[in-house]
C-alpha cells in the first residue's frame, strides 16, 4: 500500500490557493479513499535528534481544513468537515523492547459522516494492509499502548436504515431511509493496550459522552408512510410542562440553544423529522475478545512459478490422484471445529440517559431502528430467531 499527495497551486486575485489531494489505495480490490483539503492545511513532524535518560518523544500534528472525503465504493459519500486537527505524541524508551506509549488526540468541527456496513470491511482491509500477516515472534515483540481521544464539535452521523441492507447509490432521488444522530459535542475515549505477548484474550473499554444530541428521520418520496407522518407531525400537539413554572433556568437556556444548533443536512426544510432529543448521554462499552494470530506464511506466497505450475498440474495426473487417495484418509479424518464449543467474546454495555430526554416513537422510526440493528450488528450473525422477529415485524407493522 502507498500514499501520494498531489499539490496544485494557482494565482487568482493576487492570492495563492492550494488544494491537496490525498489518495490511499488498497491493492487487493483496488479500492481508494480520496481526501480533498483546502488552503491553510498543514502537517508538522518533530523528531528530536537528542536522547535523554528516559528516551525521546517525537510528535506529529496537523490541521486539515474543508475536508471532503469520498471512497471508490458505489456509495461514495464518506466525510465532510470544516476542520480536523490531530496531535500524535509518542514515547520511545532507551531500551528497544520496553513499553512504548502513543497518545492520539483528534478534534473534528462541523462534520457530517455517512456510515454504512460495507465500510467495515473496507477499512478492515486497509488496516490489515498496513499491519501485515507475519507470525508473532518473541524476539521482535515490543509492548506498546495506544490512547485515543476523539472530540466532535457540532456533528452529524447518518445511518442507512433500509431493509435487507439494500442501499440506493444513485446521486439524485435516492430511495433510502436515513437515521441521523446529531449533537453539539461528542467525546470518545478508549485505549488499546498490547503489553503481553500472544495473550489469550484482549480487553478494552470505550467511553462516549455526548451533549445536546438528537435523532432525525428521513423517508424517501416513495415511502408509503412519509406524508402520513408529515401530517402527524404537523397536526399533533404534545403536552409539555410550562417552562416558567416547572422547568429550571438551565432547561430554559437549553431550549434557546436548540434553535441555533448547527445542521448541514438534517434540516427540516429537506424533509428531516426530529424524533428524539437527549440533553446528555453516557455510553460505556467493555469488550473482551479472543484474538486470532496469523500462522506461518502461506505456501503459495513463497513458491516459485514453476513450483506453483507443478502443484496445479499434479492434480490432473492419474498417478498423482492415486497417491492423493492413499493419503486422503489421514487428512479427512480431522473433525471439523464446532464454533459453539469455542469460548465466547464478552461485550458489556452501559447506557445512561439524562432524565430530560424526549422521544416521539413513530412507526417508521421503530422499523428503522430494527433495520439498523439487523444491518449493522446482526448482519454477520443470522439466526432463525432473528429472521422470525423480522418476518413478523414486517407482517404486522
Amino acid at each position: 500500500m502507498y500514499m501520494y499527495i498531489h499539490t496544485y497551486k494557482y494565482k487568482k486575485y493576487k492570492k495563492t490557493n492550494t488544494y491537496k489531494y490525498i489518495h490511499t489505495y488498497i491493492y487487493n480490490e483496488t479500492n481508494a479513499v480520496h481526501v480533498n483539503v483546502g488552503a491553510g492545511s498543514y502537517l508538522e513532524v518533530n523528531i528530536p535528534m537528542t536522547v535523554t535518560e528516559n528516551g525521546y518523544s517525537p510528535t506529529i500534528k496537523g490541521q486539515l481544513l474543508h475536508i471532503d472525503a469520498t471512497s471508490s465504493m458505489q456509495f461514495r459519500t464518506l466525510l465532510e468537515a470544516e476542520m480536523l486537527a490531530f496531535h500524535i505524541n509518542a514515547f520511545y524508551p532507551c531500551t528497544w523492547n520496553m513499553p512504548q506509549l502513543w497518545q492520539t488526540e483528534v478534534e473534528v468541527y462541523k462534520a457530517t459522516y455517512h456510515f454504512i456496513y460495507a465500510q467495515k470491511n473496507f477499512f478492515t482491509d486497509l488496516i490489515e494492509d498496513w499491519c501485515g500477516d507475519s507470525s508473532p515472534d518473541i524476539y521482535s515483540f515490543v509492548p506498546y499502548t495506544w490512547n485515543f481521544k476523539v472530540m466532535f464539535h457540532q456533528f452529524e452521523m447518518i445511518w442507512s436504515a433500509n431493509q435487507h441492507n439494500w442501499i440506493d447509490c444513485s446521486t439524485k432521488q435516492q430511495e433510502n431511509v436515513y437515521v441521523a444522530a446529531c449533537g453539539e459535542t461528542l467525546n470518545i475515549v478508549f485505549s488499546l493496550p498490547f503489553l503481553d505477548f500472544v495473550p489469550v484474550t484482549c480487553s478494552t473499554r470505550f467511553s462516549l459522552r455526548g451533549d445536546g444530541l438528537d435523532v432525525h428521520l428521513l423517508l424517501p418520496d416513495c415511502h408509503p408512510s412519509k406524508y402520513s407522518m408529515f401530517m402527524l407531525v404537523k397536526d399533533c400537539h404534545f403536552n409539555k410542562l410550562n417552562p416558567e413554572s416547572c422547568a429550571p433556568a438551565d432547561s430554559q437556556s437549553g431550549q434557546k440553544l436548540n434553535k441555533s444548533r448547527w445542521r448541514n443536512m438534517t434540516q427540516e426544510e429537506a424533509g428531516w423529522v426530529e424524533c428524539w432529543t437527549v440533553p446528555s448521554i453516557m455510553l460505556t462499552i467493555d469488550y473482551v475478545w479472543h484474538p486470532i494470530y496469523p500462522q506461518k506464511v502461506k505456501e503459495h506466497l513463497i513458491q516459485s512459478l514453476s513450483e506453483m505450475e507443478e502443484t496445479i498440474l499434479s492434480a490432473q495426473r492419474p498417478s498423482q490422484k492415486m497417491a492423493d487417495r492413499g493419503t486422503s484418509p489421514s487428512a479427512s479424518s480431522r473433525l471439523p471445529i464446532d464454533p459453539s464449543e469455542l469460548p465466547p467474546d464478552k461485550l458489556r454495555v452501559e447506557l445512561e440517559v439524562s432524565p430530560d430526554s424526549q422521544i416521539t416513537l413513530y412507526g417508521p422510526l421503530l422499523k428503522a431502528f430494527l433495520y439498523i440493528l439487523y444491518c449493522y450488528i446482526l448482519y454477520c450473525y443470522i439466526f432463525p430467531y432473528n429472521l422470525f422477529i423480522l418476518y413478523h415485524f414486517n407482517k404486522y407493522c
